[in-house]
């Protein structure tokens, strides 16, 4: 059972890993446009590093010591939901390295993203849950939790501030 789950963490990450690679200068270009911040030049290069050396599931081994004294076994366990917050500044990329890092941890997490930033996060949450800006069917497995369009909050705002519902897999599919 560790061991399934170790690979579908590895899925998610690697998932997430290569809707960025694929589509970075749009990822970038939006970031510019919705927030007014930065280069999109920037914007890539800051994307494709947090793609490529962002540490996932891969690092996360159990560890064992013997010796005399017994047998001792080190293995990482989740925290559960953690909260994100977001900067308008870079999005995308605090968004991504944090998804990676805790997703690979075995946690979910939640986003909160900078009121800046809020059609472009959702987006990008939505591709990467679902495998691509441009609708191509890709990972299911990500996509229990992402943003509903025409949803609203507590507060009854719009859907751009509802960011995150519970919604079915197929909505990836549609």
């Amino acid at each position: 059972v560790l061991v399934e789950r170790h690979l579908r963490l590895g899925e998610m990450v690697a998932a997430m890993r290569d809707v960025t690679r694929k589509h970075v200068r749009e990822l970038a270009q939006y970031a510019v446009d919705e927030t007014t911040f930065g280069r999109v030049e920037d914007k890539v290069n800051k994307n494709l590093l947090v793609a490529e050396k962002t540490p996932g599931p891969e690092i996360l081994r159990p560890i064992a010591f013997t010796g005399d004294n017994g047998l001792t076994l080190i293995e990482r366990a989740p925290y559960g939901v953690i909260l994100a917050v977001t900067p308008c500044t870079n999005p995308t990329e605090t968004i991504l390295c944090n998804a990676i890092g805790m997703i690979s941890g075995g946690n979910a997490v939640v986003f909160n993203v900078h009121p800046a930033a809020v059609k472009l996060s959702s987006v990008s949450m939505r591709d990467w849950a679902c495998g691509g800006l441009s609708g191509e069917r890709g990972s299911e497995v990500m996509a229990d939790w992402m943003p509903r369009k025409g949803s609203r909050g507590e507060t009854g705002q719009s859907d751009e501030k509802a960011m995150v519902a519970p919604v079915s897999r197929r909505v990836c599919q549609a």
